[in-house]
């Protein structure tokens, strides 16, 4: 049997997502080689008790795209993950 204990002193100290539209953006710094290096976004979050998730590959700087909750209260995130592969 596995526990996991998730303790979250401040939620609105991390990312999180809101009823609606959320804008996510993201940059970086000058001379970032997009083609050496994948980087991939995803964002995962309960939706009225159903699990969602959606993920981006960032192709450029600036890179943003719109996350739509569909919920009227604030979703329970689960992770946002940056992943970076060669």
């Amino acid at each position: 049997m596995m526990y996991t204990t998730v303790i979250m002193n401040n939620r609105y100290a991390l990312p999180y997502l809101m009823p609606g539209k959320n804008t996510v953006s993201l940059t970086a710094a000058e001379g970032t080689d997009l083609a050496r290096n994948k980087l991939t976004l995803e964002y995962a979050w309960l939706d009225a008790e159903n699990e969602q998730s959606l993920v981006r590959t960032v192709d450029r700087f600036p890179f943003e795209y719109t996350v739509d909750v569909q919920q009227r209260d604030v979703p329970k995130m689960k992770f946002v993950k940056l992943s970076v592969a060669p």
